[in-house]
Protein backbone atom coordinates (compact mmCIF):
# COMPACT_ATOMS: atom_id res chain seq x y z
CA UNK A 1 0.00 0.00 0.00
CA UNK A 2 3.16 2.09 1.33
CA UNK A 3 4.33 2.02 -2.47
CA UNK A 4 1.30 2.35 -4.24
CA UNK A 5 0.80 5.44 -2.41
CA UNK A 6 4.44 6.32 -3.31
CA UNK A 7 3.45 5.82 -7.00
CA UNK A 8 1.11 7.97 -7.27
CA UNK A 9 2.87 10.96 -5.51
CA UNK A 10 5.59 10.26 -7.99
CA UNK A 11 3.23 11.44 -10.94
CA UNK A 12 2.34 14.02 -9.11
CA UNK A 13 5.85 15.19 -8.37
CA UNK A 14 6.50 15.15 -12.00
CA UNK A 15 3.57 16.74 -13.14
CA UNK A 16 5.12 19.87 -10.58
CA UNK A 17 8.36 19.18 -11.83
CA UNK A 18 7.06 19.73 -15.76
CA UNK A 19 5.15 22.34 -14.96
CA UNK A 20 8.08 24.65 -13.23
CA UNK A 21 10.47 23.46 -15.95
CA UNK A 22 7.97 25.15 -18.69
CA UNK A 23 8.10 28.17 -15.87
CA UNK A 24 11.73 28.74 -15.92
CA UNK A 25 12.03 28.58 -19.99
CA UNK A 26 9.19 30.80 -20.22
CA UNK A 27 10.87 33.30 -17.73
CA UNK A 28 14.47 33.22 -19.18
CA UNK A 29 13.25 34.07 -22.37
CA UNK A 30 10.81 36.75 -21.40
CA UNK A 31 14.27 38.34 -20.52
CA UNK A 32 15.40 38.90 -23.48
CA UNK A 33 15.72 42.63 -24.69
CA UNK A 34 13.91 43.89 -27.61
CA UNK A 35 15.23 46.16 -29.94
CA UNK A 36 14.42 48.84 -30.52
CA UNK A 37 13.16 51.55 -33.38
CA UNK A 38 9.91 50.79 -35.59
CA UNK A 39 12.26 48.97 -38.64
CA UNK A 40 13.35 45.40 -38.07
CA UNK A 41 15.84 44.50 -41.07
CA UNK A 42 18.60 42.15 -40.49
CA UNK A 43 21.56 44.45 -40.36
CA UNK A 44 19.94 46.22 -37.48
CA UNK A 45 19.22 42.46 -35.92
CA UNK A 46 22.92 42.02 -36.43
CA UNK A 47 24.12 45.23 -34.92
CA UNK A 48 21.62 44.83 -31.54
CA UNK A 49 23.49 41.67 -31.04
CA UNK A 50 26.03 42.38 -31.39
CA UNK A 51 25.88 44.82 -28.96
CA UNK A 52 23.80 43.07 -26.42
CA UNK A 53 26.62 40.48 -25.10
CA UNK A 54 24.60 39.68 -22.00
CA UNK A 55 22.78 37.11 -24.38
CA UNK A 56 25.17 35.00 -23.62
CA UNK A 57 23.80 34.93 -20.02
CA UNK A 58 20.59 33.82 -21.53
CA UNK A 59 21.52 30.93 -23.58
CA UNK A 60 23.99 29.62 -20.61
CA UNK A 61 20.23 29.59 -18.70
CA UNK A 62 18.56 27.99 -21.48
CA UNK A 63 21.24 25.20 -21.65
CA UNK A 64 21.46 24.74 -18.37
CA UNK A 65 17.81 24.55 -17.46
CA UNK A 66 16.99 22.32 -20.30
CA UNK A 67 20.51 19.85 -18.76
CA UNK A 68 18.08 20.05 -15.65
CA UNK A 69 14.93 18.83 -17.04
CA UNK A 70 16.20 16.34 -19.28
CA UNK A 71 18.29 14.65 -15.88
CA UNK A 72 14.85 15.14 -14.01
CA UNK A 73 13.59 13.21 -16.46
CA UNK A 74 15.94 10.62 -16.62
CA UNK A 75 15.78 10.07 -12.69
CA UNK A 76 11.64 9.63 -12.87
CA UNK A 77 11.93 7.24 -15.53
CA UNK A 78 14.13 5.31 -13.19
CA UNK A 79 11.79 5.54 -10.49
CA UNK A 80 8.56 3.82 -9.33
CA UNK A 81 7.60 5.47 -6.21
CA UNK A 82 8.68 8.57 -4.19
CA UNK A 83 8.36 9.60 -0.67
CA UNK A 84 8.62 12.89 2.02
CA UNK A 85 12.35 13.30 1.42
CA UNK A 86 13.08 12.45 -2.21
CA UNK A 87 9.89 14.94 -3.18
CA UNK A 88 11.38 17.42 -0.33
CA UNK A 89 14.61 17.08 -2.00
CA UNK A 90 13.37 17.66 -5.46
CA UNK A 91 11.12 20.18 -4.45
CA UNK A 92 13.89 22.45 -2.97
CA UNK A 93 15.91 21.78 -6.38
CA UNK A 94 13.13 23.34 -8.18
CA UNK A 95 13.03 26.11 -5.99
CA UNK A 96 17.03 27.48 -6.70
CA UNK A 97 16.20 26.98 -10.02
CA UNK A 98 13.55 29.45 -9.90
CA UNK A 99 15.62 31.78 -7.89
CA UNK A 100 18.17 31.24 -10.51
CA UNK A 101 16.15 32.60 -13.20
CA UNK A 102 15.61 36.03 -10.89
CA UNK A 103 19.59 35.94 -10.39
CA UNK A 104 19.99 35.30 -14.64
CA UNK A 105 17.82 38.51 -14.66
CA UNK A 106 20.20 40.56 -12.64
CA UNK A 107 22.66 39.15 -14.66
CA UNK A 108 20.93 41.08 -17.56
CA UNK A 109 20.34 44.32 -16.07
CA UNK A 110 23.63 44.49 -14.74
CA UNK A 111 25.61 43.21 -17.40
CA UNK A 112 29.60 42.01 -15.82
CA UNK A 113 28.44 42.70 -12.64
CA UNK A 114 30.76 39.69 -10.38
CA UNK A 115 28.25 39.68 -7.98
CA UNK A 116 25.34 38.62 -9.79
CA UNK A 117 27.30 36.22 -12.02
CA UNK A 118 28.29 34.48 -8.61
CA UNK A 119 24.78 34.21 -7.63
CA UNK A 120 23.79 32.58 -10.83
CA UNK A 121 26.71 30.51 -10.26
CA UNK A 122 25.78 29.66 -6.23
CA UNK A 123 21.77 29.26 -6.90
CA UNK A 124 22.90 26.58 -9.74
CA UNK A 125 25.21 24.71 -7.36
CA UNK A 126 22.68 24.22 -4.62
CA UNK A 127 19.90 23.08 -7.24
CA UNK A 128 22.55 20.61 -8.56
CA UNK A 129 23.85 19.66 -5.06
CA UNK A 130 20.12 18.78 -4.32
CA UNK A 131 19.30 16.88 -7.30
CA UNK A 132 22.52 14.90 -6.57
CA UNK A 133 21.37 14.55 -2.69
CA UNK A 134 17.65 13.77 -4.29
CA UNK A 135 19.03 10.91 -6.76
CA UNK A 136 21.46 9.29 -4.35
CA UNK A 137 18.95 8.88 -1.53
CA UNK A 138 16.69 7.23 -4.10
CA UNK A 139 19.15 4.48 -5.00
CA UNK A 140 20.43 4.01 -1.55
CA UNK A 141 19.31 0.54 -0.95
CA UNK A 142 17.36 0.85 -4.55
CA UNK A 143 14.62 1.97 -2.55
CA UNK A 144 12.37 3.91 -4.96
CA UNK A 145 14.34 2.55 -8.13
CA UNK A 146 11.97 0.64 -10.50
CA UNK A 147 12.47 -3.41 -10.63
CA UNK A 148 13.85 -3.02 -14.00
CA UNK A 149 16.15 -0.13 -14.00
CA UNK A 150 19.90 -1.13 -15.10
CA UNK A 151 23.06 -0.87 -12.78
CA UNK A 152 25.00 0.84 -15.54
CA UNK A 153 22.11 3.60 -16.93
CA UNK A 154 22.06 4.30 -12.38
CA UNK A 155 25.40 4.50 -12.08
CA UNK A 156 25.98 7.25 -14.75
CA UNK A 157 23.16 9.56 -14.07
CA UNK A 158 24.77 9.59 -10.40
CA UNK A 159 27.93 10.50 -12.04
CA UNK A 160 26.03 13.34 -14.04
CA UNK A 161 23.86 14.40 -11.17
CA UNK A 162 27.60 15.41 -9.21
CA UNK A 163 28.88 17.00 -12.58
CA UNK A 164 26.52 20.00 -12.58
CA UNK A 165 27.16 20.95 -9.22
CA UNK A 166 30.80 20.93 -9.37
CA UNK A 167 30.71 22.72 -12.38
CA UNK A 168 28.83 25.55 -11.06
CA UNK A 169 31.49 25.17 -7.98
CA UNK A 170 34.02 26.16 -9.94
CA UNK A 171 32.83 29.05 -11.83
CA UNK A 172 31.76 30.60 -8.45
CA UNK A 173 35.06 32.23 -7.77
CA UNK A 174 35.77 33.62 -11.56
CA UNK A 175 32.91 35.40 -11.35
CA UNK A 176 34.93 37.81 -9.57
CA UNK A 177 37.86 37.73 -11.82
CA UNK A 178 36.13 37.55 -15.47
CA UNK A 179 32.55 37.92 -17.44
CA UNK A 180 34.51 36.09 -20.22
CA UNK A 181 36.14 33.59 -18.09
CA UNK A 182 32.83 32.82 -16.08
CA UNK A 183 31.38 31.92 -19.03
CA UNK A 184 34.02 29.73 -21.16
CA UNK A 185 34.14 28.22 -17.45
CA UNK A 186 30.98 26.39 -18.11
CA UNK A 187 32.80 24.46 -20.32
CA UNK A 188 34.54 22.82 -18.00
CA UNK A 189 31.31 20.49 -17.29
CA UNK A 190 32.21 17.99 -20.42
CA UNK A 191 35.85 17.09 -19.10
CA UNK A 192 34.81 17.02 -15.38
CA UNK A 193 31.74 14.84 -16.90
CA UNK A 194 34.56 12.58 -18.72
CA UNK A 195 37.05 12.40 -15.76
CA UNK A 196 33.79 11.58 -13.18
CA UNK A 197 32.55 8.66 -15.11
CA UNK A 198 36.06 7.25 -15.17
CA UNK A 199 35.62 7.29 -10.85
CA UNK A 200 31.97 5.11 -11.24
CA UNK A 201 33.98 2.11 -9.23
CA UNK A 202 34.46 4.35 -6.36
CA UNK A 203 31.00 6.23 -6.20
CA UNK A 204 29.23 2.37 -6.88
CA UNK A 205 31.01 1.16 -3.38
CA UNK A 206 30.04 4.94 -1.90
CA UNK A 207 26.51 4.23 -2.65
CA UNK A 208 26.53 0.80 -2.19
CA UNK A 209 26.11 -0.07 -5.91
CA UNK A 210 27.49 -3.37 -6.46
CA UNK A 211 28.69 -3.99 -10.53
CA UNK A 212 27.32 -3.87 -13.68
CA UNK A 213 25.32 -6.78 -13.88
CA UNK A 214 24.83 -7.51 -10.29
CA UNK A 215 22.11 -6.50 -8.31
CA UNK A 216 21.58 -3.62 -6.15
CA UNK A 217 21.45 -3.11 -2.38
Amino acid sequence: IQRQRGARHLRRLEMLIDVVFALLIWDIVSTLPLPEGSDLSLAGLGEFLGGNLDLSIVIIGMVIVLSYWAQNNEHCGELQATDKTHALLSILQLFFLLFYTYTAALGMQFEGDDMALALQSLTLFLAGVLGFAAWAYAIRDSRLLADDAGQEEVTGLLVRSLAEPLTALITLPLAFVSATIWELAWLLYIPLAWYLGRKRRALRTRFRLEGEDGPRG
